[in-house]
């Protein structure tokens, strides 16, 4: 069984994509923001990591690039719902920093899957 983090301070978008993935038979653990991200990284050694972009304390970049240090081989999906200025050019630095891929909420918890599963 594949082990998802998904990490992001929506609690309802949290609810929402762990219940579409545990219905394709994904285990999915939830953190709130990136301290808590990197914390279940080295305890829960996810298969796959969801990071939303825009977080309280530590922001999606500077998780993300702590979460490659950590464990360089594990593929990160980085996702935003942000209407904030040059997101697109924020995903792609995203990429360049060796996020697996992006996504743009809002979105399902199939498009998701396909992402995760196109990667394979």
């Amino acid at each position: 069984m594949t082990t998802v983090l998904l990490v992001d301070d929506d609690e309802l978008f949290c609810a929402s994509i762990k219940a579409g993935l545990e219905q394709k038979a994904y285990r999915v653990l939830v953190a709130n923001d990136g301290e808590s991200a990197l914390r279940a990284v080295e305890r829960d050694a996810p298969d796959v990591v969801v990071l939303d972009l825009f977080m309280p304390g530590m922001e999606g970049m500077e998780t993300l690039q702590r979460m490659q240090r950590l464990r360089p081989q594990m593929p990160v999906y980085v996702v935003t719902g942000g209407g904030r200025s040059r997101l697109f050019e924020l995903l792609d630095v995203a990429e360049g920093l060796g996020a697996a891929g992006t996504l743009r909420k809002p979105f399902t918890a199939n498009d998701l899957i396909r992402l995760i599963e196109k990667k394979d």
